[in-house]
C-alpha cells in the first residue's frame, strides 16, 4: 500500500506539473540536437564529401598519370583546389599524401603488369619531387561546417537557458496566482493555514515590528483606533496617523488580505504599513500600486522583511 501510495502521489504530481514536464523535456531535446545532434549531423556530411572529394581526386589523377599526360605537381595542387571549391570543404590531404595513395593505388592493382606499374610509380616520384616546402607554413582556411556546429550549440544552449529561465519564472508566477485565488477566496482560511502551525513565531514578529516602530519615534501608543482589535498599530509620520498591519505569512502576501486591508484603511480614511514577512505577489503589489496613484492622501507603504535589520531599513526608506 505504501509504494501504491506513493506511486499515486507521484501521478498526480506529474499531471498537475505536465506543463513543466513538457517544457523540460523540451529544453533537455534542445540540448540534445544543439550539442549532440547537431555536431554529429555536420561531421558526418563533412566526412561524406571528402570521402566524395577524395575517391574523385584518385579516379581522376589515376587517369592522368595511368595514360602518361603530362602533368605537374601545381597541375594537382588546382585540380585539388578546384575540388575544395566544389564541394565547399577543405581537403585534409597534401598533394604529395595525395600521390602517395595513388601509388598505393597502383601497386595493389595486380591487373596492371608490373612493368607498367613500376613506370607509373617512377612517374608519381618524379611528380613528389616537384614538391618545395613553403618558407612559412600555409595556413588552411577554416572549415565552414565547423563554425556551423559552434554556432548551432551556442544557440541551442541560449534557447536552453531562455527556455530554463521561463519554466522558472512561469513556476513562480504560477504559485502566486494560486496564493492570490486562494486569498481572495476564503481570507480567513488563508490566514489560518499560514498562522495555525507557528502562532508563536508569528506573534513574536509582530512584537518586533512594533520595537522597530517605537525605535523609530513613530509608534503612536494613546490613539483612539489602538483599541480595535483588527489593527495591530498606529504609526504617526509628518503628523498623519498611519494604520500598521503585520502579517507573518510563510508564503507571499496575496490580493484578498491586500484587498481586505485596503478597505480596512479606506474606512478609516487613513493610509497605511502593510508589512510582511515573507513579501508579496506582484499583483499585490500592482494593486498597491494603483491605489497609490489615485490617492495622493492614504498611501499604502508595503514593508517586506525578515529581520529586525531589515524592517527598520524599510520602514526608513519609505517613510523618512
Amino acid at each position: 500500500m505504501f509504494l501504491w501510495d506513493k506511486l499515486k502521489d507521484l501521478i498526480n504530481w506529474a499531471i498537475s506539473n505536465f506543463w513543466n514536464l513538457f517544457s523540460f523535456i523540451g529544453v533537455i531535446a534542445t540540448i540534445y540536437v544543439g550539442f549532440f545532434y547537431v555536431p554529429d549531423y555536420v561531421k558526418d556530411i563533412t566526412i561524406s564529401k571528402q570521402n566524395s572529394a577524395h575517391s574523385e581526386l584518385v579516379s581522376d589523377i589515376q587517369e592522368l598519370v595511368f595514360y602518361e599526360q603530362p602533368i605537374t605537381l601545381k597541375d594537382i595542387e588546382s585540380i585539388i583546389t578546384g575540388k575544395e571549391l566544389s564541394y565547399s570543404i577543405v581537403y585534409k590531404f597534401t598533394s604529395t599524401e595525395l600521390l602517395n595513395q595513388i601509388q598505393n593505388e597502383f601497386l595493389k592493382n595486380k591487373f596492371i603488369p608490373l612493368e607498367k606499374r613500376n613506370v607509373l610509380i617512377q612517374n608519381i616520384k618524379e611528380l613528389r619531387k616537384q614538391y618545395k616546402e613553403p618558407n612559412t607554413p600555409i595556413s588552411k582556411p577554416s572549415n565552414d561546417y565547423e563554425l556551423i556546429s559552434i554556432v548551432g550549440s551556442v544557440i541551442s544552449l541560449i534557447f536552453a537557458l531562455l527556455a530554463i529561465i521561463s519554466i522558472f519564472v512561469k513556476n513562480k508566477d504560477d504559485k502566486e496566482i494560486e496564493v492570490d485565488i486562494s486569498s481572495s477566496e476564503n481570507s480567513n482560511n488563508y490566514v489560518m493555514n499560514s498562522h495555525s502551525q507557528n502562532i508563536h513565531a508569528a506573534y513574536e514578529f509582530e512584537n518586533m515590528v512594533g520595537k522597530v516602530l517605537d525605535e523609530l519615534s513613530i509608534l503612536k501608543k494613546n490613539s483612539e483606533l489602538s483599541s480595535n482589535r483588527s489593527i495591530d498599530f498606529i504609526a504617526e509620520v509628518n503628523g498623519k496617523e498611519l494604520v500598521v498591519e503585520v502579517k507573518a505569512y510563510k508564503n507571499l502576501l496575496g490580493l484578498g488580505t491586500a484587498r481586505e486591508f485596503l478597505y480596512l484603511a479606506n474606512s478609516l480614511d487613513k493610509g497605511g504599513i502593510l508589512v510582511a514577512k515573507s513579501g508579496v505577489t506582484k499583483r499585490t503589489q500592482q494593486l498597491i500600486d494603483e491605489h497609490n496613484d489615485l490617492s495622493c492622501n492614504q498611501k499604502i507603504f508595503i514593508i517586506s522583511g525578515d529581520t529586525r535589520q531589515e524592517i527598520k531599513e524599510a520602514l526608513q526608506r519609505a517613510l523618512m
